[in-house]
């Protein structure tokens, strides 16, 4: 489910006119804060108060979305940078494609540890129901 997701978020980046998705930076970056204070915060507040549980949503859920979002961002990003910059590795200043694709990796790797939690979470809910 993860590949079919990042696989289907990918191609929409790679098709998007050039430059749809890079002026999203600084929105992004707040949300990542929002995901980040919520995310503080489903770990200091019991998740069986109604903060904490919104806490936890806005975490997982979110999430989910933002890294999405940031996916989008990071294969237009790269694309950019590969088409703008030489490569040549005798120079510092070049493409380097490892390091470019490093984003576009933590972004899938959060998007699977999110649906890692969902299905825990819904597992978890059939067998209290039982």
């Amino acid at each position: 489910m993860t590949g079919s997701i990042i696989s289907a978020l990918a191609l929409l980046a790679y098709t998007a006119p050039e430059s749809t998705f890079l002026p999203w930076s600084l929105p992004l970056g707040m949300g990542l804060g929002i995901v980040f204070a919520a995310s503080t915060g489903s770990f200091l507040i019991p998740q069986s108060t109604r903060l904490g549980s919104s806490l936890f949503a806005v975490y997982l859920y979110g999430g989910m979305i933002l890294f999405g979002a940031m996916l989008l961002h990071d294969v237009q990003r790269v694309l950019q940078t590969a088409e703008k910059l030489p490569f040549d590795p005798d120079r510092p200043d070049t493409f380097d494609p490892i390091n470019a694709a490093m984003a576009m990796y933590m972004d899938c790797l959060n998007i699977f540890v999110r649906f890692v939690q969902l299905f825990a979470l819904q597992e978890v809910a059939k067998r209290i129901k039982k």
